[in-house]
């Protein structure tokens, strides 16, 4: 399976990778798998926009929900801007595992002595209203949404970032990762959202 079973559930786990450049617009994509002991064929569709990331405002590129992320490898599938990304594409986990997300900010403002400077703010959202104890290193609560802010200073235009999620005290159930960016120095901001899934 390349790169292992990532949500402990049996056959749940990442084959491969496919990377395509094509120019921003809207794309339909289907991926197909057969399973060969049995000969069933299940079939995923997504619709996708890709956006443009050239000179502008601040931009953010969509989360990604990981299984692992480190160090990378030359040659590596799953490495990209230095990082090994696993990724978890069921954005389905088990109750006490850790997840990652991973992003990348793109046209951040350098400022007069060509230093760059932005904020991000995380926000952990339930459906149910479930507790959140241990959401992020060191933050506590028990409301339906916590939040914990950075601030990153830096030299380059672009960063490649991504946060480890302890969510051990957080309720089975539905949940919403929402990462907001803020450039320091031109004042611009933007904002993704991704689902994920927690069972028992």
């Amino acid at each position: 399976a390349g790169a292992g079973d990532l949500t402990r559930d049996q056959g749940a786990f990442v084959p491969d990778v496919a990377r395509l450049e094509v120019p921003p617009g809207k794309y339909r994509m289907e991926v197909s798998a057969k399973d060969r002991m049995s000969g069933k064929m299940g079939t995923y569709r997504q619709d996708i926009e890709v956006s443009g990331y050239g000179k502008g405002p601040v931009r953010l590129s969509g989360l990604e929900l990981a299984w692992q992320v480190e160090k990378g490898q030359e040659g590596d599938k799953f490495t990209k801007q230095g990082l090994r990304v696993v990724p978890l594409p069921t954005r389905t986990f088990r109750k006490g595992q850790n997840i990652f997300g991973y992003y990348e900010v793109y046209n951040l403002k350098p400022d007069a002595s060509d230093l760059t400077s932005h904020s991000v703010e995380y926000t952990i959202r339930t459906e149910s209203g479930g507790i959140l104890s241990k959401v992020l290193p060191n933050l506590v609560g028990k409301r339906p949404e916590v939040s914990v802010s950075q601030a990153r200073a830096g030299t380059q235009e672009a960063e490649y970032r991504y946060i480890e999620l302890d969510l051990k005290g957080l309720s089975p159930g539905k949940g919403t990762l929402t990462v907001t960016v803020k450039d320091l120095n031109s004042g611009q901001a933007v904002q993704r959202e991704l689902g994920f899934t927690m069972t028992e």
